[in-house]
Formats: structure tokens, C-alpha cells, sequence
């Protein structure tokens, strides 16, 4: 974390990594590190939500941990934030938005109600892979009293669709075999989600 921290430079944001690091966040147009700008909403928005989990950690642990968050946040609404649409930008000015970064900007504190009403329905963003479901549902249940019912929903109809194909594992991307030039994995572990999520909420969270 003191490494990317001390990545920030003058415009109050972390630079995406030089070679042979791979910026990739999700198999989606924008996230799978082919980018044209310097600066990533989800890599800096990532951070920031991982520095306030690690500080959460080190809390229960009586550790101490504080790398100051709150100017990298202003830059990210600064710079990725469209006030006219009420989302983030995946690039500074740029117009592609996803739901994976929008999820770490609600998760870190930032957006509005049209950011959290985008997340679930609007057209505008990338809809996330499998693997990032977590994270938009994490979102969704810090800032919407009604969100249970959509991610049941979401969860019935992605996965219950995997079923409906004849699946017996669930598959890295919702194009199964055929994703990647038919060379799509068909069991990775994110196949626990809905187990999660069902025990959560009859948990009664």
C-alpha cells in the first residue's frame, strides 16, 4: 500500500504501471488494461477502498495504519466525475463508464443517487464480469435499503441462466466456453457467490 501511495504525483492520483505491470481489472472494454489515458478510476477508487479495509483490519488487530485518502478521493471526483450524467468515467474527460468503477466509487464514499441508480439499470455502463459481482452488490447494499431484491434478481438470472445452459460448474465469464476464441474456463471460484449473498441475507442483512 506504501508503494502505490507513494505512486501519486502532482495531479492527486496514481499513474496506471509501467511494463511489465498489466493494468487489468475485468474482461470488459476499458478494464482489461488497453487504455489511451495515464489514470484509471478503478485503480485509484481500488486503493483508496483497500486502504480503508486494511485500516479496518489493522484496527481489530491493534495495529496502526493511516495513509491519508481523502486528497486522492477529491482528485478521483475531480477527475473522473460526470456531473451532468451522475457517474464516473473509467478516464479523465472520457465518456465510457463501467459498473465496476462506478461500484469502488459508491464503495469509497463518492457519487450521488444517480451513480447508485446507474449501477443497477443504467444502459450507460459496462455491465461487470462475474468475478467483480461483489463488489457492485457491496455497492448497492452500503447505499440502497432496497437492494436485496435486485441482487437476488441479478443472481437468479446470470447464474440461473448458466443452469439453463446445462452447466454443472459455473464459468469465469457469462460467455462460457466461447469466450476468449473458445478457450473459456467453465469453474472458477466466484461460482460461491450466490451461497454468500443467500447467507447473508437469510442472515437477515
Amino acid at each position: 500500500m506504501n508503494k502505490l501511495y507513494s505512486r501519486i504525483d502532482e495531479n492527486g492520483l496514481i499513474p496506471e504501471l509501467e511494463p511489465p505491470f498489466w493494468n487489468f481489472y475485468e474482461w470488459t472494454e476499458g478494464s482489461s488494461g488497453k487504455s489511451s489515458s495515464p489514470y484509471h478510476l478503478i485503480l485509484n477508487a481500488a486503493f483508496v477502498y483497500s486502504c480503508e479495509r486494511l485500516s479496518e483490519l489493522c484496527r481489530l488487530a491493534n495495529r496502526s495504519f493511516g495513509l491519508d485518502t481523502a486528497p486522492i478521493k477529491k482528485a478521483i471526483k475531480k477527475e473522473f466525475f460526470n456531473p451532468e450524467r451522475g457517474i464516473f468515467t473509467l478516464s479523465p474527460n472520457g465518456k465510457t463508464a463501467s459498473q465496476l468503477g462506478n461500484a469502488f466509487a459508491l464503495l469509497i464514499g463518492l457519487g450521488d443517487e444517480r451513480t447508485k441508480e446507474a449501477l443497477k439499470c443504467s444502459a450507460e455502463l459496462i455491465p461487470a464480469t462475474l468475478s467483480m459481482l461483489p463488489f457492485i452488490y457491496d455497492a448497492l447494499l452500503l447505499c440502497d435499503c432496497s437492494a436485496k431484491d435486485f441482487i437476488l434478481r441479478d443472481i437468479r438470472e446470470k447464474y440461473g441462466y448458466m443452469l439453463r445452459e446445462g452447466a454443472t460448474t459455473f464459468w469465469e465469464t457469462i460467455e462460457g466456453e466461447s469466450a476468449f476464441s473458445r478457450a473459456g474456463s467453465l469453474c472458477h471460484g466466484w461460482s460461491a457467490i450466490p451461497i454468500y449473498y443467500y447467507n447473508i441475507f437469510r442472515n437477515g442483512k
